[in-house]
């Protein structure tokens, strides 16, 4: 009895579980060429005749008739010469038939088997990776909404902020606004004028003061706008942890920012007063 481990006993399990792998049709075994023809033209001869004989030997028992040596004569000899004929006209011609395989049948399957791991390897790499993109990009998809909700939210709490206790403020910053646009319209005008009589903005006294005060008034703004935003998220700290420490910096805050839009209103009076 042979081993487990013996020789011929892999050499069958390796054709086996080529066989399974043999990405072709069932068909290409039996049928790949001349000698697998015959092999199984052989195989099905044989299987024909042995019913024969269990027929034969159901209704006439053995008697031993021409007929039946005949057909044992002819499974004997198909069965033991002509049947295993081609495997072993295989070994001379290196040309496997049926489930036998030469060495380049078997390296052409495991080449194939091979090509076909690899692609599935990519394959299921690519929806790996195509299902990681689409999960990131949901991810940030659900963060960006996030944001956005929460600086609508803000921004909403902001101008309700803006509207009450911080309307002094929101007010001079409104007019500072106002008194912004209109210094750059007279920018504008004078720069138009200096140049349709050929002189150089640049070189003007009166055009290049009031660009400096321009900027020095959207510093202002911003600033104003920043003392805005501090009374703001002072109030909101005093919001969701009332307590003496953040009303007395939310009071301190909003003083102060009461006290240098009334600075700006003062500074620029004059041009917030022009037409």
């Amino acid at each position: 009895m042979e081993g487990n481990g013996s020789p011929k006993r892999i050499k069958h399990m390796e054709t086996m579980m080529l066989a399974e792998m043999e990405p072709g049709s069932f068909f290409w075994w039996f049928f790949r060429n001349f000698l697998s023809v015959v092999w199984t033209l052989c195989a099905v001869i044989t299987l024909f005749l042995i019913n024969c004989i269990i027929i034969s030997k159901g209704t006439t028992g053995f008697t031993g008739s021409r007929l039946e040596r005949i057909f044992q004569v002819s499974v004997t000899f198909i069965f033991f010469c002509v049947w295993p004929m081609a495997p072993a006209l295989s070994m001379f011609v290196d040309v496997g038939c049926g489930p036998w395989l030469v060495d380049d049948e078997r390296a052409g399957i495991i080449q194939a088997c091979e090509a076909e791991r690899q692609a599935k390897i990519v394959q299921v790499n690519v929806e790996r990776r195509a299902e990681a993109i689409r999960i990131e990009a949901e991810r940030k998809a659900v963060v960006e909404r996030s944001l956005t909700e929460n600086q609508t939210r803000a921004l909403q709490r902001l101008a309700q902020f803006s509207d009450s206790e911080g309307a002094s403020i929101t007010q001079i910053i409104e007019q500072l606004k106002a008194a912004e646009e209109g210094l750059r319209g007279k920018i504008i005008g004078l720069k138009e004028v200096l140049v349709g009589v050929g002189n150089d903005p640049e070189k003007d006294q009166e055009y290049l003061s009031w660009g400096q005060m321009l900027e020095r008034l959207i510093r202002d703004r911003h600033d104003l706008e920043r003392k805005l935003e501090d009374a703001f998220l002072a109030s909101e700290r005093f919001q969701l942890a009332p307590s003496d420490a953040f009303k007395t910096e939310m009071t301190g805050h909003i003083s102060k920012g009461i006290e240098l839009a009334n600075e700006f209103a003062a500074r620029y009076r004059e041009l917030m007063q022009w037409k």
